[in-house]
């Protein structure tokens, strides 16, 4: 068995060499690869501004920005030189040579204003921007929708609120138009007033609103609180419809056709489903239960509670 073991094993090696290959005589070797350096050219320098600006008259000073021009190529500073290059006469910047400038005396009109940045290779870039300053418009004043206050509350707390395109609303101020005497207001000259000791009866109150150049937006609110007296009658509306996306909203359409001819509401209740309590609810916006009347006709009723479906309404008059 060994002989023939080192017998196989020489046969295996001559089989082996006889397979190695011989170098070719005579071939040449193979050159290198050459491959050309191509220098990167270097990028242009960057002049930006801020962009094109919207204002008004109302505002006679903005800024002028350049901080975002940059050189890609080198962290030397940068120099900066604006100019206006057409609008209204007047207007002047207050330092031409700064990254950030104030751009003062605007008048009503289109400016197109030049912003030239060198950097330290004498290279330069150009950016425009354009100024565009409209006539201040009036704001519009918003006193929010009429409101009820139902007993045994006798306060109410106004909200404010405003539309106007640049933001320049300086003062409030809330007045009494119509109704009950006796009623005490606080933070008349606020966003949100708020108003005690009401009694039984209509009010309305005015709401003003001025910008930065004095222009005035007025609206007014009418309140209607109910008395003290007890409602003399009352019905329930079973099983109306909740949505609940997020807090649950049910509509109760033509409300009044459940209230006699020249009665008046005087309290709106609820009961969830399985329960044998109500609720009084409030035409208050901020409370967490309330209802509101829209366009006169329809009771729009919100409910905390994430996951009713269904819920029983009771309308109380007198």
């Amino acid at each position: 068995m060994k002989t023939h073991s080192i017998g196989y094993a020489l046969i295996l090696l001559a089989g082996i060499a006889c397979n190695k290959e011989e170098p070719t005589r005579g071939t040449m070797p193979t050159p290198p690869i050459v491959v050309p350096i191509v220098p990167i050219p270097p990028k242009p320098l960057v002049a930006k501004t801020q962009g094109d600006i919207i204002t008004s008259e109302a505002r006679s000073v903005i800024y002028l920005d350049g901080t975002g021009s940059y050189d890609p190529n080198s962290t030397q500073p940068l120099y900066f030189n604006w100019k206006i290059i057409a609008g209204p006469a007047g207007a002047s910047i207050e330092d031409t040579a700064a990254a950030r400038t104030r751009l003062s005396n605007l008048k009503v009109g289109l400016y197109n204003i030049q912003l030239t940045v060198t950097n330290a290779n004498k290279e330069t870039s150009i950016a425009r921007c354009s100024v565009n300053v409209l006539p201040n418009q009036a704001p519009v004043a918003h006193a929010g929708p009429d409101r009820i206050v139902d007993h045994p509350r006798n306060w109410i707390e106004l909200y404010a609120s405003y539309e106007d395109p640049y933001d320049s609303i300086v003062s409030y101020a809330w007045r009494q138009l119509a109704g009950p005497s006796g009623y005490v207001m606080r933070n008349a000259d606020s966003d949100i007033a708020e108003i005690i000791n009401l009694s039984e009866g209509t009010y309305q109150f005015e709401l003003t609103v001025k910008d930065g150049l004095g222009l005035a937006g007025l609206d007014t609110v009418s309140v209607l609180v109910n008395g003290s007296e007890p409602a003399t009658d009352s019905l329930t509306i079973a099983g109306l419809d909740m949505a609940c996306p997020f807090s649950c909203s049910g509509v109760l359409k033509n409300f009044k056709q459940h209230i006699p001819q020249g009665k008046l509401l005087r309290k709106v209740a609820v009961r969830l489903p399985g329960s044998n309590k109500w609720k009084q609810i409030f035409n208050d916006p901020y409370d967490e239960d309330v209802y509101e009347i829209y366009n006169g006709t329809d009771l729009l009723i919100y409910i905390s509670s994430m996951d009713v479906n269904k819920i029983d309404v009771m309308l109380a008059w007198r």
